[in-house]
């Protein structure tokens, strides 16, 4: 039987992130949309320079240590991205480089909300990559990429699919108080 009350002291640890979520709840639907909207933004900018662009919407992202799922050499973010994304995705981009890549991010109540820009200046081509995840769980991932002043980002389809694998010559742009 669940017991709910307004009060913190008779509320068990359940109860206690029960209330937290829900109130947090409407902070982070509030900076997942403007995290979006800023991303369709700098798409659309993108476009005007004449850039060729995909812009993808992670349903879920994870922070991956060195010792998590991720291979040795290829710790850092990986991105469930939709179906139908990743088909554009695979579609549109060609294999190869991605030299240059930018990290716009914020935080709200304990979650990083991110955009990651991957350019590819030689086929005039852009790919935006929209997620979130805990900060408290990308602490082993900080580790991993401090130690290695490098990281990745991975996009998976839901049954673990790799689509793409981005490497990124340091890791300070993702996070800037490590």
């Amino acid at each position: 039987m669940v017991r709910v009350t307004d009060d913190p002291d008779e509320m068990d640890e359940y109860e206690k992130e029960y209330e937290r979520l829900a109130s947090t709840s409407d902070v982070h639907r509030n900076a997942w949309t403007q995290t979006l909207d800023d991303m369709q933004a700098m798409a659309e900018e993108r476009e005007e320079e004449g850039y060729e662009v995909v812009t993808i919407r992670a349903q879920d992202t994870t922070p991956l240590g060195a010792d998590d799922e991720s291979s040795e050499d290829e710790f850092g973010l990986s991105y469930v991205v939709p179906g139908n994304e990743a088909e554009t995705f695979v579609e549109s981009v060609d294999p190869g480089d991605f030299p240059e890549y930018r990290v716009y991010r914020g935080d709200s109540d304990g979650r990083v909300f991110i955009v990651t820009e991957l350019i590819d200046p030689d086929s005039e081509t852009v790919v935006f990559i929209a997620g979130n995840f805990w900060r408290h769980e990308a602490d082993r991932l900080v580790e991993a990429a401090k130690e290695a002043g490098e990281m990745y980002s991975r996009l998976r389809k839901l049954d673990g699919t790799t689509v793409g694998t981005f490497h990124h010559e340091g890791y300070e742009q993702f996070f800037p108080d490590a």
